[in-house]
């Protein structure tokens, strides 16, 4: 049978057997073998690309045509069968099991190194565990108890004697302290060596005491600087005075001027190393006034304050003492 068929059958115009024959089915056969609900989809698709007619049949009209395909065949009570595109044969997956091959066997036979399976995975025995499944719902066990009397137990007291009641009184025993063994060797550091005060008397001015400063020209370059600044500051005002008063003598205003500019050099060597010096035992300057009280025993003299006489002293005797702490310092050994 041909489409000539088709065009046979009632309500199957031109185009829509053309559109029967685009989905595959082209007899009688085919049309009453198919399913209304996939055969009108397969229609509506394939006119969707070829565009065969304006007006696609409706369900009732595709049950009507495969009906009178049907009584026409005489397959009235037939199955419907479904057409299948492409038929897949399913094959099992078999496991491929791996044999040790051995050295001689590979030589032998003359196996290529390539052709020789190489294991990338391996098992390692991490991950080989054995889970335990504990069984819940088992019934529990018999819980055995015994009853016991419950007796307060009053502490036992031990019959101490005379001499433990001592002991625990008095204490242990209290280690003596006794004081630590001075150096008996000589420390140049706290006292001068025994030359240096000879025929001396202790309590004079000459005599050199006290410890020993660690840098001693420093110092004397600072008392020496301190004692000349501050002898200069009373000259240059009087040197200014003479160059206002004597201005005609070239001379004496030339004298005149010097004495400042030697006074402003000075004072700067004073801030450069004269300032820095600071005690020995204390740790402060030694040539810088501080607002703070002053130890008695430093040294002084009235309107001059304590930086000039400690200069003058540690310059004459190479000893002084601070006038922070009054501690005394010696400048030899």
């Amino acid at each position: 049978m041909e489409v000539a068929d088709l065009l046979d059958s009632q309500g199957i115009s031109g185009d829509n057997a053309q559109l029967l024959a685009a989905v595959g089915v082209e007899t009688l056969v085919g049309l009453s073998q198919s399913d209304p609900g996939g055969l009108l989809e397969e229609l509506e698709t394939a006119n969707s690309h070829l565009g065969l007619v304006e007006q696609l049949p409706n369900l009732d009209q595709v049950v009507t045509w495969i009906e009178e395909a049907r009584n026409r065949l005489g397959e009235e009570d037939s199955t419907p069968v479904t057409r299948l595109d492409e038929v897949v044969e399913l094959i099992p997956i078999s496991v491929v099991k791996a044999f040790p091959v051995s050295k001689e066997s590979i030589l032998k036979n003359k196996i290529a190194v390539g052709d020789v399976p190489v294991m990338d995975e391996f098992l390692e025995g991490k991950d080989l565990y054995v889970e335990e499944i504990k069984n819940i719902a088992s019934e529990p066990s018999e819980i055995k108890a015994t009853v016991r009397e419950i007796s307060t137990k009053t502490p036992v007291r031990k019959i101490s004697s005379q001499e433990d009641i001592r002991e625990s009184i008095s204490g242990p025993k209290k280690s003596k302290a006794e004081p630590l063994e001075r150096n008996k060797e000589f420390d140049l550091r706290k006292t001068a060596t025994p030359g240096l005060n000879r025929g001396r008397k202790e309590h004079s001015r000459v005599y050199i005491r006290g410890v020993l400063h660690p840098q001693p020209i420093r110092v004397k370059l600072g008392a020496f600087l301190s004692a000349l600044t501050i002898c200069l500051l009373p000259l240059s005002l009087m040197a200014g005075g003479a160059i206002l008063f004597f201005k005609d003598d070239h001379e004496l205003v030339i004298w005149s001027a010097a004495v400042p500019v030697a006074s402003v050099v000075l004072g700067l060597m004073y801030l450069i190393f004269a300032r820095p010096v600071k005690c020995r035992v204390c740790g402060q300057p030694l040539f810088a006034a501080k607002s703070c009280r002053r130890n008695p025993q430093g040294h002084r003299i009235p309107f001059l304050g304590y930086i000039l006489p400690t200069s003058l002293q540690l310059l004459i005797f190479h000893w002084f003492r601070c006038m922070y702490c009054g501690t005394s310092i010696r400048l030899k050994e």
